[in-house]
């Protein structure tokens, strides 16, 4: 499975909270926020289709020579490299979750599945089809709707968070 492909679970976590957070906190999603899930939720699914698409001419990529060395270095990255990031991004989601509102922070996750392929496609070669780059611009264009209906509603009504 692609890296891509690993990281599409995310993916349905802002939908899905954009859905609860009105019955469970009582907090409007606007139009604009549904459109710019919609539009990113559009990316994601064709980023699915591209992996599709890519599996029936796989890529083949080398395997490693040293099978013991690279479980040394993934113990190393797991043990250091994982948990200095993780521990960061908690920071800055409750600190995001103090200015924004639930749905807002929610829609960044969709640029979780561009950032994972762009990565593999860096790092390991993956490929890289017009299928994916459709994908990946639908889903910045989708947060960048999110985000951009977040930011005209801070101006109307002041800096804090929408709460009703």
């Amino acid at each position: 499975m692609s890296t891509g492909a690993a990281s599409l679970v995310d993916a349905v976590q802002p939908v899905l909270v954009a859905a609860l957070v009105g019955p469970l906190l009582g907090q409007h999603v606007r139009r604009m926020q549904w459109a710019g899930l919609a539009t990113a939720s559009a990316g994601v699914a064709a980023l699915v289709a591209a992996t599709f698409l890519e599996r029936r001419h796989p890529a083949t990529l080398p395997a490693g020579p040293l099978p013991a060395l690279h479980s040394g270095v993934a113990v190393v990255a797991l043990a250091v490299l994982a948990l200095v990031p993780s521990l960061a991004a908690y920071q800055l989601s409750w600190s995001l979750l103090r200015r924004v509102d639930v749905t807002t922070l929610n829609a960044l996750l969709f640029l979780v599945v561009p950032t994972t392929t762009l990565a593999g496609a860096m790092l390991f070669g993956e490929p890289l089809s017009a299928v994916t780059a459709a994908g990946l611009a639908l889903a910045a264009l989708g947060v960048a709707a999110v985000l951009g209906g977040e930011t005209r509603r801070r101006a109307r009504n002041g800096n804090g968070p929408h709460r009703p």
